[in-house]
């Protein structure tokens, strides 16, 4: 075999340099950028929706669907906040969550019966508006970046998820309440128990939905520092709520002692 066809062997043998080759030797670089790029592409596709105005109008009416959405949308919520839509009326609807659910527990726990309906949505909503302005002050001072609506509806979040778990535990301190023998202090410690249960609920809905969602991702450096600075103060406010309505049981004894 003469020396140019054992040249041309060789050369047979070997890959076509004139072809693009990838970073590794293999696929040619715009494969391997559609493959970049897909993968960059597939977790925005997974991006929650913001609440409709329509979502928002019918949970008013349907109370399964206000739980559903505002405890079971967590990444929806924050996308709203985030993207400021229909702000106006999730902040209305939270509101009337806030009021409304709580109002079966006051109904029929052990604090009055229906003379106290209002006092559960007092302590919790109540509670809330007093120190909202203090977080609005905080947030300005720390450069929190969103606006007072915004705000707002960050912190009602609290309120209003501590008011659904009350409207679920109504009925469980009814029966507490229905088949204990008098006199006893065991209603009022196991309401009071569940009441503070429910606004642990209550934060906790309000960190999972906004501090660990990743629509909210520019508030994990600031927002931590917010609430270490503002949670404590609202839990205070609390207890002092409660023991203004007399919604503990030692403020109960003392008032029946008089």
């Amino acid at each position: 075999m003469s020396d140019s066809q054992s040249a041309n062997g060789r050369k047979n043998d070997r890959p076509d340099e004139n072809l693009p080759q990838g970073a590794n030797g293999g696929s040619p670089p715009g494969v391997e950028t559609l493959v970049e790029v897909g993968a960059d592409i597939s977790p925005l596709t997974d991006k929650p929706e913001a609440f409709s105005a329509s979502e928002l109008k019918r949970a008013i009416f349907i109370p399964l669907l206000a739980i559903e959405l505002l405890l079971g949308g967590k990444n929806r919520l924050a996308s709203s906040v985030a993207e400021r839509k229909n702000l106006l009326l999730l902040s209305a609807l939270l509101l009337f969550v806030s009021a409304l659910f709580p109002l079966l527990y006051g109904a029929i726990g052990p604090i009055g019966a229906i003379t106290g309906f209002w006092k559960i949505s007092a302590l919790y909503a109540g509670s809330l508006v007093i120190c909202y302005p203090c977080l609005c002050v905080f947030s300005s001072y720390l450069g929190f970046r969103f606006d007072a609506l915004q705000t707002f509806i960050m912190a009602i979040t609290i309120s209003c998820a501590a008011g659904i778990f009350t409207f679920g535990f109504a009925p469980i301190i009814w029966f507490i309440d229905f088949t204990t023998s008098e006199p006893s202090d065991a209603p009022a410690i196991i309401s009071f128990l569940l009441l503070a249960f429910s606004l642990l609920l209550g934060v906790i809905h309000m960190g999972r939905s906004f501090l660990w969602s990743r629509s909210m991702k520019r508030l994990s450096e600031i927002y931590p520092l917010l609430m270490l600075c503002w949670l404590p103060l609202l839990v205070f406010i609390h207890y002092r709520m409660a023991v203004l309505l007399r919604l503990v049981w030692w403020s109960q004894g003392s008032s029946s002692a008089q």
